[in-house]
């Protein structure tokens, strides 16, 4: 508008604003640029306006101005010079070098837009075109020039498409041009080119060929018939007239084979756009492509996938997974339907045509199918590109168009192109398929676009795509020079984006570039609308750009000196001893800028060290991360520190990845920094973080600003100002994320401006704005929840499809992609973001700013009186968003889930703990019903069982409700029944059943019928809990130890309720103990008359016995499974429960003796009594127990241990197992300490019993100190097994118990894009025993002799003088060969295996003792050359919200003796 002439000023206030003649000639003088600055008081003043008039123009002008800097005009007036020229200001149009006739018939009277905003001269309607810019996303009229005599249309390039030019066609239409020949042609316009007005991209990575053919295709001195070539193409790929090739579409080739073979520069003249292009699948009929063919020029560009046909034909229930296996869609996946050449495999050459459909047919067909099925290529979104290079392979070519055209997701024939440069050959073609009845010639002529040079559509494909790159990125070595990335290895690492040492640089976008200033002001916009910073804002922001004053993109935060600070003083402190690992934090609240920082700390890096962002955490990422920490670097070079972006990742996602970091590091082969990680931590107590972190490297970003960060942002609203980019009193909402960071979010400005923003929705709204506000309202609700959210926009395909507009003319057009033609509210309130989600990355929709989310979601809530809960259960039951067949179901589906499930805990690393998921919180606290309500839908609708047992926990927990929580429970078991976790909650919902019977009004003793029902709870209760048990027994992976602890807790509160409530128990004086004497011995009070408890009392009698049961097997877990440095179980991390359970059962079955050693005492009772009564003494010393026993050993409790010894040695006679298993412990737990030392004959001894014993339950407690006392010692042992015989057995037991293979292998087999695992790791065994150097006492050390055991623990001189090394060979990556005196060899385990073969010579090493067998520590060559193993520093610099890395000796999930 500000480049109107006064003509068009007249002619709009006449046909817009509808002033009469009178009113316009007071406007006489006044042109574009002065309307744009009228003020509301000159335009009554000066212009004599009344206040109606005033209004009307203003509101019009607001109108058109916004949808002007949105790009939404459809039909922007564009008046040509001859029409200012004329006495009447409307003419018809005159074509000008127009290369054929076009048919214009002029109108009679005065036409407007589809839009009535802009002025139309009468008869004068040019056809608006735009094709994209290569340089970024600033569009340009797909003619590139201005009409002769015409002033050039400009407005400030923002946000989205900003048109530059524009010119309006006849009625909308196009006429074609019909090529003689073929009847195909392409369509033509009657703009005349102007050069000078071309916008010219450099050549890609230097090649002159291609800068040549750029220039060509760009319009110097070319016909206009390229120009309109270029724009059909456009609307064949987009179906509009503008935009790229971006991820909103999925394009798919079908490609035959060449007349000739091509040379690889003809290959870069011609189709160097492949490369570019995100294929999804390319079917390639020329069986020499991946020799000399389209197939080899791609794969060495960028990272493919090729796979023979009978790969992907695959049953409908394997789509997700085959889907996942091929990377789709981040990977494109090259198909040779017809055989190939590169490889010497038979049955893979080229087959005749006869023989190809008898025998490939029919897997190429299902190959089709897959790609078409819904959950892989979203329907309506693909482009299928046919490419006839000659008139080869045309069987097989009809043969795929049928395929696709019949298929479900591509049966519109708007989703194909076809593309010949041969005419003869395209029209033969078409014939052939009009012949085969698959589609009519004249169906197929607007779909076709022939005659056109190769060079050309690679000219006009890379403007489509945006390409602007034109050297290879380049990272930077240590300790200095730098090398080339090639495109390849960088497409490899999906899950991280690299920030190149050139980032920015290597690009024809500079400041000699014509459209340098608009870009400068498009990103500048983009970012402030509220997109993610782009490295672009950092580039264009340093001094050395515009005169040294640069464009001040980004405001540099005051905080961000300090964390700079920190990450250089790691960075400079190589060579010093440093972690492997070096983490900072950005606490930050949502939207306040925490990315912004910490993206600006990268780029202040990027030229020094390599840098990039980790997009996800899959299974592979930190293979990806090492490759990258390595390229270009020799074998033997010392990669320098590489930093990385992390963004908001919890706990259970952020602990494996550190565990997997670790991993691959010790297998570097160097010391020192390798990683310096910056965590942008979402939180919204970012202060109290920082101040818990005091000592770590950290800072908080808020939205509160300082003093100098309010004048930057006061001196930067009067630049944008200036500069007419926006006006903050009057369009304060064109740059929304910076009002809102200005203002400090402050929630009067919020809510005025969303207000203003939001549309006005009547009482029966059109179906499309109402599916517009309630998709807003959609990402809102859910937004407010979860920040990090984005509405995949394929999910929404059906929800808010239009398949055709109206133009003006009558005529219906398809759309494109829904979401390029999303209202102007949409446009202002969402923005584009990529979702990298574990199933595949894929376009999303996001609400401009956190805060701005949670107002929507109020002021929506007012207009259509509803709740947020009243919102998601719309989604969740009306919308069609959650029924998508798009593979980003998934992804949606499990945000919603998280919003019924995921409760908040520390351990996760969030501010607070929850009971429940927030938002199920929030919504219970107002309407219990709904709550409910909403899981019953979520069950429903997702078949979850996890929302089914978090239903069963509400009804249970806040409304004790147990039948429907038992009802629940049941739900999600009949869904999955192997959960231990569901198990474990049914165990807890029945055992608060039992508390209804605690105590009854009015009735303390209990009746009868009360204890038969009491006595089902319980039993139901003890079986939901040893169900729970079992099944984390068969899923050796698990650690969930709750059904252990949760058996013995309702054991525990079945008994309290009987001590209260049933006589002669519930008596004050003797009732206890009387209770006590009846479930330890075989004594029955004669005042028990409760028939049901006589009927039970063998069970009774019987649950001293199984709680001791329980109790050992739990214990035996923690002490035998080394506990996990993540997520893991300690034994440690159970010390309070432990403690309660221990005190239970004290309470319950311990006989009082009142002198521990008295044995005249003991004697009065029966000898069985006298046994019972030291066991329980012995319990009551908290002396039971491996664990328990060693932890007296490490409190130098001599005493009390000895004391302990001396009651179980009189139960030796007739031993139980639990005397003799504790009296061993006893033994080695003495020898620790150097003046006890050990008796060998007594131990060995009572080992022998011990094992004997164990052999019913295949315990192996005994072969494990059997294997201590059979060690070698040079020493010739007679009658004692062979050492090797005794490892077998132990490692045998282990692994029969705790080593899941299957899970195992699995681990090894995952798809490259599955989650990181989270909570299921392999049980490794403890090592509990080091072999020491050898004194009069005892050869062994205890572990609690170290402490923690770090990597440095082998070189302190204390352990050098306390172990004993010993001599061996190394025998592979996994083990080295020791060979005893007098014994077979031993293969010994390496705590830690060799990355690669290593050379099998003499190591010394040190030896442990785990519960699986021995272990080889610290080994190195005997010649002390370079370790094999590394030896590295503990990463320690980690902030507290991620634990420490515990356990550094790994150990092998099997072994093999």
């Amino acid at each position: 508008m500000k480049d109107w002439t006064e003509e068009e000023v007249a002619i709009w206030l006449k046909s817009n604003v509808r002033l009469s003649d009178e009113l316009v000639s007071k406007f006489e003088g006044v042109d574009g640029f002065t309307l744009v600055r009228c003020s509301k008081a000159a335009l009554i003043q000066d212009f004599e306006l009344s206040a109606g008039y005033c209004t009307r123009l203003m509101l019009r002008r607001e109108h058109y101005l916004e949808k002007e800097r949105m790009g939404m005009l459809t039909t922007p007036e564009s008046a040509l010079s001859d029409s200012r020229d004329s006495n009447s200001k409307v003419s018809a149009m005159k074509n000008v070098n127009t290369p054929s006739s076009v048919v214009v018939e002029p109108t009679s009277t005065p036409t407007t837009s589809a839009d009535a905003d802009e002025p139309v001269p009468q008869g004068e309607s040019v056809h608006k075109t735009s094709s994209s810019s290569p340089l970024g996303n600033i569009h340009v009229d797909s003619t590139g020039v201005e009409a002769p005599g015409k002033k050039k249309a400009t407005t400030a390039p923002f946000l989205g498409e900003v048109p530059v030019a524009s010119l309006k066609m006849e009625q909308d239409t196009v006429e074609s041009i019909v090529d003689v020949e073929t009847g195909y042609g392409s369509s033509y316009t009657s703009a005349t080119p102007n050069p000078s007005e071309v916008d010219l991209p450099w050549p890609p990575f230097g090649h002159p060929e291609r800068q040549e053919s750029l220039y060509q295709g760009s319009g110097i001195g070319v016909k206009d018939s390229n120009l309109n070539t270029e724009r059909k193409l456009t609307n064949l790929l987009l179906g509009s007239d503008k935009g790229e090739l971006d991820s909103s579409y999925y394009p798919v080739l079908v490609v035959n084979t060449p007349a000739q073979q091509l040379s690889s520069t003809e290959l870069e003249e011609r189709f160097g756009f492949m490369s570019s292009v995100s294929w999804n699948v390319v079917f390639d009929c020329n069986a020499d492509s991946n020799k000399m063919g389209l197939c080899q020029y791609v794969n060495k560009r960028k990272s493919i996938k090729i796979l023979s046909a009978e790969t992907l034909t695959v049953e409908t229930e394997d789509v997700n997974a085959l889907r996942e296996g091929i990377d789709f869609p981040e990977i494109p996946v090259w198909v040779f339907p017809n055989g190939r050449n590169d490889v010497d495999v038979q049955g893979m050459d080229k087959m005749s045509d006869m023989d190809w459909m008898r025998e490939r047919s029919h897997a190429v067909s299902n190959t089709v199918r897959f790609f078409s099925h819904p959950g892989v290529i979203p329907p309506g979104r693909a482009v299928v590109l046919f490419f006839l290079l000659s008139y080869s392979d045309i069987m097989v070519m009809t043969q795929l168009f049928r395929e696709f055209y019949t298929s479900k997701s591509f049966q519109d024939l708007k989703h194909f192109t076809v593309i010949a440069e041969n005419q003869g050959i395209l029209h033969q073609w078409i014939q052939h398929l009009e012949s085969q009845s698959i589609v009519s010639s004249k169906d197929m002529k607007d779909r076709c676009l022939g005659g056109v040079q190769w060079q050309e559509i690679n000219t006009y494909m890379l403007r489509l795509l945006g390409s602007c790159e034109t050297r290879l990125p380049v990272l930077p070595m240590a300790p200095k020079g730098q090398c080339d990335l090639m495109k390849k290895h960088q497409s490899q690492w999906s899950d991280i984006s690299i920030l190149a040492k050139n980032e920015c640089e290597n690009t024809s976008m500079d400041e000699n570039n014509p459209k340098f200033l608009d870009f400068v002001q498009e990103k500048e916009s983009q970012f402030y609308q509220g997109h993610g910073v782009d490295w672009w804002n950092f580039y264009l922001s340093e001094e050395r750009l515009n005169g040294g004053k640069g464009y001040n993109h980004v405001l540099k935060r005051q905080n961000y000196r300090r964390i700079s600070s920190d990450v250089h003083k790691v960075l400079n402190s190589q060579g010093k001893k440093v972690p492997n690992i070096s983490m900072a934090t950005v606490f930050h609240v949502a939207g306040s800028g925490g990315t912004t920082v910490a993206k600006n700390l990268l780029w202040d890096l990027h030229r020094n060290y390599r840098c990039a962002v980790v997009n996800r955490v899959t299974n592979d990422t930190v293979n990806q991360i090492v490759a990258f920490h390595k390229y270009g670097y020799e074998e033997r070079q010392k990669p320098g520190p590489v930093v990385l972006l992390l963004e908001n990742l919890d706990s259970e996602t952020m602990k494996p990845f550190l565990m997997s970091l670790e991993r691959e590091i010790r297998y570097l082969g160097n010391n020192g920094l390798a990683f310096v990680l910056i965590h942008c931590k979402r939180t919204s107590e970012p202060h109290s973080h920082q101040q818990k972190e005091e000592s770590k490297s950290c800072v908080c970003v808020e939205h509160k600003l300082t003093k100098e960060e309010n004048r930057w942002f006061t001196k930067k609203t009067k630049d944008l100002e200036q500069r007419n980019v926006f006006n903050e009193k009057e369009f304060p909402e064109l740059l929304l994320a910076f009002m809102v960071m200005k203002k400090e979010c402050d929630p009067e400005y919020l809510k005025k401006v969303v207000k203003g923003i939001l549309p006005r929705v009547g009482k029966e709204p059109q179906k499309a704005l109402q599916n517009a506000v309630n998709l807003l309202k959609y990402i809102a609700v859910v937004q407010k929840y979860n920040p990090g959210f984005a509405m995949p926009v394929s999910a929404c395909d059906g929800f808010m499809q239009s398949r055709y507009r109206v133009m003006s003319s009558g005529r219906q057009q398809t759309f494109g992609p829904w979401e390029k033609h999303r209202q102007p509210f949409l446009n202002l309130l969402l923005l584009e973001n990529f979702i990298q989600d574990i199933d595949g990355c894929v376009k999303g929709l996001a609400i401009v700013h956190p805060v701005i989310a949670t107002e929507i979601v109020e002021q929506l809530g007012e207009l259509f009186q509803q709740k947020p809960a009243d919102m998601i259960l719309e989604l969740l039951e009306k919308s069609t968003i959650l029924d998508t067949l798009s593979y980003s179901k998934g992804y949606i589906q499990k945000v919603c889930r998280d919003l019924m499930v995921r409760r908040l805990k520390k351990e996760y690393g969030d501010d607070r703990e929850t009971d429940f998921a927030p938002f199920i919180e929030d919504v219970y606290a107002e309407d219990k019903a709904k709550a409910f309500k909403i899981m019953e839908v979520g069950i429903k609708k997702f078949r979850d069982p996890f929302i089914a047992q978090q239903k069963a926990r509400l009804h249970c927990k806040r409304e004790g409700d147990f039948d429907n929580a038992e009802q629940a429970i049941n739900i999600a078991l009949g869904i999955v029944s192997n959960n231990s976790y569901f198990w474990d909650t049914k165990g807890i919902i029945l055992r608060e059943k039992m508390t209804q019977y605690e105590r009854r009004e009015e009735q303390e003793v209990i009746s009868d019928c009360e204890m038969k029902e009491l006595l089902d709870t319980f039993s139901e209760s003890c079986t939901a809990f040893q169900n729970a048990q079992k099944a984390m027994e068969e899923n050796k992976g698990n650690r969930n130890y709750a059904g252990f602890e949760g058996e013995i807790t309702t054991i525990a509160k079945f008994l309290e309720i009987v001590q209260k409530r049933v006589r002669p128990f519930c008596f004050r004086n003797k009732g206890f103990e009387t209770l006590r004497r009846y479930l330890m011995t075989e004594y029955i009070p004669p005042d028990l008359t409760l028939p049901s408890l006589l009927e039970f009392s063998d069970t009774m009698k019987s649950l001293s016995e199984r709680v001791d049961e329980v109790l050992g097997r739990f214990t035996d877990y923690l002490a035998h499974c080394k506990p996990q440095g993540f997520g893991g179980a300690s034994y440690r991390n159970y010390d309070d429960k432990l403690e309660k359970v221990y005190t239970a059962r004290h309470r319950f079955f311990a006989l009082s003796s009142p002198q521990l050693e008295d044995e005249r005492v003991h004697a009065q009772y029966p000898v069985e009594t006298a046994y019972a009564m030291r066991r329980s003494d012995v319990k009551r010393m908290n002396a039971e127990g491996y664990q328990h026993i060693f932890d007296m050993a490490s409190k130098n409790n001599v005493a009390d241990l000895k004391q302990v010894q001396s009651l179980l040695r009189q139960n030796l006679s007739s031993p139980s197992l639990f005397d003799i298993r504790n009296f061993v412990f006893t033994l080695f737990a003495l020898s620790v300490y150097p003046n006890e030392g050990i008796d060998e004959s007594e131990a060995r001894k009572s080992v022998n019993i011990l094992k004997m014993m164990e052999e019913k339950d295949d315990g192996f407690y005994g072969l494990f100190f059997e294997m201590l006392l059979n060690w070698p010692n040079g020493t010739p042992r007679e009658g004692s097994p062979p050492i090797g015989e005794t490892i077998r057995q132990l490692n045998a037991r282990w692994t029969g118990r705790y080593h899941n293979k299957v899970y195992a292998e699995s681990r090894h087999n995952l798809p490259r894009r599955s989650r990181i695992r989270q909570t299921y790791s392999p049980m490794k065994p403890a090592t509990e025993f080091y072999l020491g150097v050898q004194n009069k006492k005892s050869r062994f050390v205890h572990r609690n002799s170290f402490g923690r055991i770090t990597y440095n623990t082998w070189k302190e001189v204390s352990t050098k003088k306390t172990l004993r090394r010993l001599d061996g060979v190394l025998d592979s990556k996994h083990f080295v060969l020791y060979n005893p005196d007098g014994e077979e060899p031993v293969k010994i385990p390496l705590s830690l295996p060799i990355n690669g073969l290593p050379s099998q010579e003499p190591v010394q090493f040190y030896l442990g003792f785990s519960f699986a067998g021995p272990l080889a520590y610290d080994v190195v060559y005997k010649d002390n050359r370079e370790n094999p193993f590394i030896t590295q520093a503990s990463s320690t610099n980690y902030p507290s919200y991620v634990n420490e890395i515990d356990d550094i000796d790994e150990g092998l999930e099997g072994y093999d003796f």
